[in-house]
């Protein structure tokens, strides 16, 4: 996993899309998953998928109690990302 955007909230590390390269030749896929790491387990779990689809080469930081995702996209650039919902 390549060029994903990370932060992180509460004893988590939150990690959002990014790149797949995967065998040579093929371009890969720009990846719309998102994922929390237990920081005190080191367990990661799954979340749910950001809601505009995939991304790559984004960036991510925490204001309070959410998390801004800007993907670099014009008309919806931005997603609040609220980490007690998941969502």
């Amino acid at each position: 996993r390549l060029c994903s955007a990370g932060a992180a909230v509460d004893g988590e590390l939150l990690l959002f899309g990014g790149w797949d390269p995967r065998p040579a030749g093929t371009g890969g896929a720009i990846l719309g998953d998102a994922w929390a790491l237990d920081l005190k387990t080191r367990v990661w779990r799954r979340l749910a998928d950001m809601p505009r689809g995939p991304t790559s080469r984004h960036v991510a930081c925490r204001v309070g109690d959410h998390l801004l995702v800007h993907t670099h996209r014009c008309a919806s650039a931005l997603l609040r990302w609220d980490p007690a919902a998941g969502r």
